[in-house]
């Protein structure tokens, strides 16, 4: 991300708060099907704060960002193709054009959260919601809780998180005239199909369970390896790169391990 931030952070009614404004511009390189996906967003603003008392510390965001353009040859063939459907045949043809083309879509972003930190025992919890008009990038719900506990200089810790989209995002296939010929029935019939599986694979259903140990090793050096688990519900992929058509209307089930070493190089 390409863009400036402020922070202000001072002692508050016996706590200390902490304040951060963040704005600029970025560009995320994803997968979409087969195919490259490059999204450009655009007028991103991030306001956050953190409010620290005791033990326990509140947390809350908002980000607001406009999707400028996207690179992805299948999904604009699709957005043209829908745009050239004349409404008598396909009245909901211009809805999805126009959900599926970049401009003048917003998305935002709103979370708070609430950690714990005493002794041993450390518990983190998070609920947020986006809201989007981008069929790409539906509205959905996030969640999670962690749980962690020191031991020595080993942090052993485990988390439940789920995303489900807000609403469902509907697909009304055109009620074609039986006397349509068929060089103009054939194409619009391939774009609902294009169309009703675009759908599909933006909707987001899943819930994850995770495990890991983090080993403070020094100053310098950290392990870190984790083990998650997710539980893809059927047309609830959006977030994972699920090739095959018929493998969306069903359940997944995804394995990961990571192990990370991070060094921290001290200045000469």
């Amino acid at each position: 991300m390409d863009g400036v931030d402020i922070e202000y952070s001072d002692n508050f009614y016996g706590g200390f708060l902490q304040l951060k404004l963040a704005a600029g511009h970025t560009t995320t390189k994803l997968r979409f099907g087969t195919e490259p996906f490059t999204i450009n967003f655009n007028d991103i603003l991030t306001i956050s704060a953190a409010y620290q008392v005791g033990d326990f510390t509140l947390r809350a965001s908002d980000s607001f960002s406009d999707v400028k353009s996207f690179e992805a040859d299948e999904l604009q063939q699709l957005q043209q193709g829908l745009s050239m459907i004349p409404t008598e045949l396909w009245p909901q043809a211009k809805y999805y054009a126009d959900g599926i083309a970049a401009k003048p879509h917003e998305i935002s972003y709103s979370a708070v959260g609430l950690a714990y930190d005493h002794a041993n025992w450390i518990v983190q919890t998070e609920v947020g919601k986006s809201q989007s008009s981008w069929l790409t990038a539906p509205s959905n719900y996030s969640a999670y809780v962690s749980i962690g506990y020191r031991l020595n200089d080993i942090t052993y810790y485990s988390s439940l998180a789920l995303v489900k989209n807000r609403r469902s995002l509907e697909f009304l296939a055109p009620q074609l005239p039986d006397a349509l010929p068929a060089e103009i029935r054939v194409p619009i019939q391939q774009i609902a199909a294009g169309t009703e599986l675009t759908l599909q694979r933006s909707t987001t259903e899943q819930q994850s369970v995770s495990i890991g140990a983090k080993w403070h090793y020094s100053e310098q050096l950290v392990f870190k390896a984790q083990a998650d688990h997710f539980n893809i519900d059927p047309y609830g992929g959006g977030l994972w790169d699920i090739e095959a058509p018929e493998d969306i209307a069903s359940s997944q089930q995804v394995i990961l391990s990571v192990s990370v070493l991070a060094w921290c190089f001290d200045r000469a």
